[in-house]
């Protein structure tokens, strides 16, 4: 899954030319914030917090990224399905 180690909301630089074009347009690896998996585990956990008082703190979040790592592997097998079609196609 290595989808779930992307950011969320990666942050984008670039860099201009001395005539003041775009020349360059690049991720800024410092400044990854949280990962998907993070992100999506956290939304997860909100859920089951809200809905749920009789579980565990440990259960909630165990339960929280096992939700996060299902939803990042049926979207990347999503995707490459996609690719698949496109190749497919072509």
């Amino acid at each position: 899954m290595e989808n779930s180690n992307k950011p969320i909301y990666p942050q984008i630089g670039s860099t201009v030319n001395n005539e003041n074009q775009l020349s360059e347009v690049y991720t800024d690896e410092n400044l990854r914030g949280i990962t998907k998996r993070e992100y999506f585990a956290g939304l997860a956990m909100q859920g089951l917090m809200a809905n749920n008082n009789s579980c565990s703190i440990t259960h909630i979040v165990e339960m929280s990224i096992k939700t996060a790592d299902e939803l990042l592997k049926q979207l990347d097998r999503k995707n490459d399905n996609l690719l698949q079609e496109d190749n497919n196609l072509a």
